[in-house]
C-alpha cells in the first residue's frame, strides 16, 4: 500500500503489470472497470476516498435497468424529452470507495448514468463541464451526437482534469467545481483528478476519476495519465466483441 503523493515510476509499472495480467481475463468491460477500481483503491487506500471509471455509451447500448435509471434521472432534471437512442450517457462502470454503497455501480444514487443531452445541460453541471473541457472533449450535436476530440486527444494524449482543492475551487460563475460539498467535507476530499483514453472502434471514451485525501501537485497527477490507456490495451477484445456489461442483474 502506498500514497498517491509518493507514487513513482516503479509504482506505475507495478500497476501496468497487474492490469496486463488480470484484466484480459474479465468477461466484460464492466467487470474489468470494477477490478481496476478495486486495484487502485487497495494500492492507494490511505490516499483515496473514491475511485470511479466511466465510459461514454449511447443510450441504446445500456441494459434495461440502466436505461430506466437514466430516464428517471432525466425526468427529474427536466430533460426526459431529449433522451434518444443515440444520446451519449456518461456511464459508471467501476467504483470503489470508503462507503460500502460506493462499491457497486448499481447502488450509486445519482451517478450511475448521466445523459449528456445538450450543451446547456453540460454547462449547468460544473464538474462535468470542467472534466470535458480539460480532457479536450466536445460534441457534435447533430441528429446522432458524436464525441469530438482535440488533435492531441486523437493522438491519445488527453488533458488532465485537475481540481487542486475540492472544497475551494470554483468556476467562472462562482459555482463549486465539485458540487457535492457535503461529500467533500465529510470524507475530507482534497485534490480530485481524472484522465481519459479512447477505444478506436467502437468510439468509446474511458475516464478515470480519483477523489483523494491529499493535496497533490499537478506534476504528481501527471504521473497517472497513462492509466486509462493501460486499461484500454487490456480490454480492447471485450469492447470489440460488444461485451460491455456483466451478465445478470
Amino acid at each position: 500500500m502506498s500514497k498517491l503523493s509518493s507514487a513513482d515510476f516503479e509504482t506505475i509499472q507495478r500497476l501496468r503489470v497487474d492490469f496486463q495480467h488480470r484484466l484480459p481475463g474479465c468477461e466484460s468491460l464492466e467487470e474489468a472497470a470494477q477490478l481496476v477500481a478495486q486495484i487502485l483503491f487497495a494500492e492507494f487506500a490511505d490516499s483515496l476516498a473514491l475511485v470511479r471509471l466511466y465510459a461514454t455509451l449511447p443510450f441504446r447500448a445500456l441494459p434495461p435497468a440502466d436505461q430506466t435509471f437514466v430516464r428517471t434521472r432525466a425526468a427529474a432534471l427536466g430533460v426526459a424529452n431529449q433522451i434518444t437512442p443515440s444520446t451519449i450517457v456518461l456511464t459508471l462502470l467501476g467504483t470503489q470507495g470508503e462507503d460500502a454503497a460506493w462499491n457497486r455501480r448499481q447502488t450509486s444514487e445519482a451517478h450511475r448514468g448521466i445523459p449528456l443531452v445538450s450543451p446547456e445541460f453540460i454547462k449547468a453541471a460544473p464538474m462535468i463541464a470542467r472534466l470535458l473541457q480539460e480532457l479536450g472533449i466536445t460534441f457534435d450535436w447533430g441528429d446522432t451526437p458524436q464525441i469530438q476530440l482535440s488533435v492531441e486527444s486523437q493522438a491519445n494524449t488527453f488533458g488532465v482534469f485537475y481540481v487542486p482543492e475540492a472544497g475551494a475551487a470554483v468556476n467562472e460563475q462562482g459555482q463549486h467545481i465539485i458540487p457535492a460539498q457535503e461529500f467533500v467535507a465529510v470524507h475530507q476530499v482534497r485534490t480530485v483528478f481524472g484522465m481519459a483514453s479512447n477505444y478506436l472502434f467502437p468510439r468509446i471514451l474511458l475516464t478515470l476519476i480519483l477523489f483523494t485525501h491529499e493535496h497533490l501537485e499537478r506534476s504528481t497527477v501527471d504521473r497517472f495519465k497513462v492509466l486509462p490507456t493501460l486499461v484500454i490495451r487490456s480490454t480492447t477484445p471485450q469492447v470489440t466483441a460488444g461485451r460491455l456489461f456483466a451478465a445478470g442483474p
